[in-house]
């Protein structure tokens, strides 16, 4: 008997190692049905930390409301420990009086700070491109509200909070499309069939782009109370098994920065999974997990009102005029502002004397020219004055 041609044998490994991967992502990506329940992740004294209907895994992260982050170490049925790692230092919000005039100046000099996703600063981006809205789980619904948590055969309650999103992104001066794509049923594959509109959207060139979803557990995981809104809370989920997994995480942080400073209490926290998530289109791509099926709609559409402001801020640096957001004056930066304004000119300045004068040499002459010229300017001047009196 002839055995199989090392090609053919190698064709046939990569095959099932492709399949592997794919169902090894797509069950990564399911989230567990309302009567399965629900995941809690507990703290090393047992106090819970969060809860989720998607399925975690061993070495998946979890960013708090204090920004305390643990990682997932086991899991006993539908409980999973996880270890505290360390306090995250979120990205510095930058609110100093003079912070257009500084990042300009540091901007021309090359000293200008840089987003971790390597897109540039993520305040003021081009407002002429948008922030892109979809819904995979088209069918997700809020019991409270609809009297069902998935409506199959419609538009699911997800996308009035997405709505919301969007028209709110666009109150604070930016731009969203949404897209109306379903991608029912709510199963395994979901994520595949929602690709598909994801990679439509990107043919805007979006500057952000987010997938808008409810989670399933107990309200009061989420129910939480926002610049005096009763609002349900939102939940960043970012993938770990894409290539734009990092950046993805730093712009969820960014996110979560600009938050907590705007509205503390809006972002419940971060769930860094197994998963893609679609999120390897985009670096700048995230998950909004904004309240549970069991809490109303209306809270839902409150916490994202507040999120498309915490949004928008984050990619475009606006406010509700459309105008570039007046920073707040903040104790102790006044000097910190002004070194860096004296800084900046004098590089500024010497670049331009060293290119216009052809060098240090150049640059001295002029000076011992310059002040040549003024003292003989004084000594002359003091002599038209002797000679007048």
């Amino acid at each position: 008997m002839s055995r199989p041609r090392p090609l053919i044998l190698t064709i046939v490994s990569c095959l099932a190692l492709s399949v592997i991967a794919v169902a090894s992502t797509a069950q990564a990506e399911r989230e567990l049905s309302i009567d399965e329940g629900y995941f809690e992740i507990l703290d090393e004294e047992g106090n819970i930390l969060t809860a989720t209907g998607l399925v975690v895994s061993i070495d998946d992260i979890f960013i708090d409301s204090s920004n305390r982050s643990y990682r997932i170490e086991s899991i006993t049925e539908q409980k999973a420990q996880a270890k505290f790692l360390s306090v995250v230092e979120l990205p510095k919000i930058d609110s100093e009086p003079a912070a257009g005039v500084v990042g300009w100046f540091k901007g021309l000099v090359g000293l200008a700070d840089k987003d971790p996703s390597g897109g540039g600063e993520y305040l003021a981006q081009d407002r002429s491109r948008p922030i892109a809205i979809y819904c995979t789980h088209s069918d997700e619904s809020y019991v409270p509200t609809s009297g069902t948590a998935s409506k199959e055969d419609t538009h699911g309650d997800v996308y009035q909070v997405a709505e919301v999103l969007k028209a709110n992104v666009e109150k604070s001066g930016g731009k969203a499309v949404l897209s109306y794509e379903q991608h029912h049923p709510h199963d395994g594959a979901a994520y595949e069939r929602s690709r598909r509109t994801a990679m439509q959207l990107m043919r805007e060139q979006p500057l952000a782009l987010i997938d808008v979803h409810r989670d399933a557990v107990p309200a009061h995981v989420y129910e939480a109370s926002v610049a005096g809104k009763n609002i349900a809370a939102v939940k960043l989920v970012v993938g770990r098994q894409n290539a734009n997994s990092g950046a993805n995480l730093e712009f969820a942080k960014y996110l979560k920065a600009v938050a907590d400073k705007m509205y503390p209490g809006l972002v419940e926290g971060i769930f860094w999974g197994s998963g893609s998530y679609n999120q390897d289109l985009s670096p700048r791509s995230v998950l909004f997990e904004a309240g549970a099926h069991t809490n109303t709609l209306e809270q839902a559409k409150q916490g994202m009102q507040l999120m498309g402001e915490v949004l928008a801020t984050a990619v475009y640096g606006a406010t509700p005029d459309g105008q570039e957001r007046a920073p707040e004056p903040r104790t102790g930066t006044t000097a910190r502002t002004v070194f860096w304004v004296v800084v900046a000119v004098l590089v500024v300045g010497a670049i331009y004397l060293f290119v216009n004068e052809g060098g240090f040499e150049g640059i001295k002459k002029r000076v011992k020219s310059f002040t040549s010229k003024e003292m003989l300017g004084q000594s002359g001047d003091d002599s038209d004055e002797n000679g007048s009196r």
